[in-house]
């Protein structure tokens, strides 16, 4: 049997539309650990590293206190909606379809917003890669999806009210 470390959380493996709840629920378990156990993810800060795409997560003592912070404000506790509701300005929303905290309840609320148009990026999950940065740049520049630069990167637009 292999080791287990004492409170780490366990995969919980499940079918059809429980899936998603349980990978989200087990990342957020992870991130409470790692976030909780301040010796125990530092030490092992180079293995987590080597997990993730190179160049994704750079753990140091100097960066503890901003990856803490970033861990909860801005993945453990989401108040997209109502953070978006509130702006009384055009919100252009950019998510890449693979991304693990997508929540399509959430998105579709946040869809139906007069002020709101989403940018679905196929193939790509949350970390800003080529695909998701010529959406964004697309969307700064301000060129419609049609554009002939639109068609470069598969990107599913929902309208603005």
């Amino acid at each position: 049997m292999p080791h287990q470390h004492e409170g780490l959380p366990q995969v919980q493996r499940t079918d059809g539309r429980g899936e998603r709840r349980a990978r989200v629920t087990t990342y957020l378990r992870a991130y409470e650990f790692l976030r909780s156990n301040k010796d125990f993810t530092l030490a092992n800060a180079a293995v987590l590293g080597r997990l993730l795409p190179k160049g994704i997560l750079e753990l140091t003592e100097d960066t503890w206190t901003p990856f803490v912070k970033s861990l909860e404000h801005c993945i453990e506790s989401q108040t997209m909606v109502s953070d978006i509701a509130s702006l009384g300005i055009p919100v252009d929303l950019i998510y890449g379809a693979l991304g693990a905290f997508v929540a399509p309840g959430s998105l579709r609320v946040v869809e139906r917003m007069r002020h709101v148009t989403t940018h679905r990026v196929e193939a790509n999950d949350h970390i800003v890669r080529s695909r998701i940065a010529k959406v964004l740049v697309r969307v700064i520049d301000g060129e419609p999806e049609d554009h002939p630069a639109a068609r470069s990167v598969p990107a599913v637009a929902g309208p603005r009210g």
